[in-house]
């Protein structure tokens, strides 16, 4: 019996590394109004993507991107390049979701693969 080994091809996932803030899925519900606004500004992943808990949706930015052979394109940032990413995810989810930044910690990495 063969095995493939590698790379498919003919996959249709994708991988991602994403910084951000995990909510509540019924958080969505208040948002349905702006909802193409925060997916034009914002990586949102659901529950049914990897390493995001059940129950949750996540808003964040792409800390790594890969390209279509899974080659990660930017793969390395300093603490401070991260640093200014934390400063910038917490202002846009203040300026389009009008949320205090005294209730947001600090955000996670979450990675894994996702269907496309």
């Amino acid at each position: 019996m063969k095995y493939r080994q590698g790379f498919v091809s003919n996959s249709s996932s994708s991988s991602f590394v994403v910084l951000g803030y995990a909510f509540d899925e019924d958080f969505l519900e208040d948002l349905d109004d702006i909802i193409d606004e925060i997916q034009e500004h914002f990586v949102f992943l659901n529950s049914g993507d990897d390493d995001v808990p059940k129950g949750k949706i996540v808003l964040g930015f792409n800390l790594f991107e890969f390209d279509e052979f899974g080659t990660c394109t930017t793969c390395s940032y300093s603490l401070q390049e991260i640093t200014d990413k934390v400063i910038e995810l917490k202002l846009k989810l203040k300026y389009h979701l009008d949320l205090d930044l005294e209730e947001l910690k600090e955000p996670t990495v979450f990675g894994g693969t996702r269907s496309c």
